[in-house]
């Protein structure tokens, strides 16, 4: 085997197994240039070994000739939202009556709605701050991380749900005005039916994400 070979081979060992036990959860852009200088080798090997795991589902290809990690199952995309609803709302079943006004991240994210400035990726991570936002005040540690790992895992379906889907900027709005708003029993209990929503909207779309994330 030759060198270039023998270097194809082991950027692709390496980063199956970095995919297989979720290293790289799925959602997470595989840090190519990190991965070839950490190997002793250039990027072309690594970049192969990414079109090979692209072909056999392990990844998909990203913007600029980027790749994430993931695993196209409809079922596992089920999973994430079914999870991501769980988490936060047992952070809203815990947060204290009095959690004050909304933390900077989504007075950021009600200015830039307003103004109608959020790109699809920008707007993709803002919806992660903003359930980070909502579960961080339950204060509890368990369940942030869980959202934040979530958050993760996410980032590209997210990214899919604001090019392709639904009215996600509205939505976010909704959320931003209920957190900035008064701390009231009707308001919490108004949040918690749009957090269920979203969610059970995104369940429904999961065929059409599927299909999408299948067909790239």
């Amino acid at each position: 085997m030759n060198v270039a070979a023998n270097e194809y081979s082991r950027a692709y060992q390496v980063l199956k197994a970095s995919l297989g036990d979720y290293q790289l959860p799925p959602g997470r852009q595989i840090p190519i240039e990190v991965i070839a200088d950490r190997l002793g080798m250039g990027v072309s090997p690594v970049k192969e070994a990414c079109s090979r795991l692209t072909s056999e589902g392990w990844a998909i290809p990203g913007a600029r000739m980027g790749y994430f990690a993931w695993r196209p199952d409809e079922s596992a995309i089920a999973g994430l939202y079914d999870c991501n609803r769980a988490v936060v709302m047992s952070a809203l079943d815990h947060a204290t009556e009095d959690c004050g006004k909304a933390e900077s991240v989504i007075g950021q994210l009600k200015r830039k709605l307003a103004r109608r400035e959020l790109s699809n990726v920008t707007l993709a991570a803002y919806t992660g701050a903003l359930f980070y936002s909502i579960v961080e005040r339950s204060g509890r540690q368990d369940i942030m991380e869980l959202v934040q790992a979530a958050n993760e895992r996410m980032y590209y379906l997210r990214v899919l749900e604001c090019r392709h889907f639904v009215n996600v900027a509205g939505e976010l709005q909704v959320f931003c005005e209920l957190l900035t708003g008064d701390d009231t029993a009707e308001n919490r209990e108004t949040l918690r039916e749009a957090v269920a929503a979203y969610h059970d909207r995104r369940r429904q779309l999961v065929p059409d994400l599927y299909g999408i994330l299948a067909s790239q």
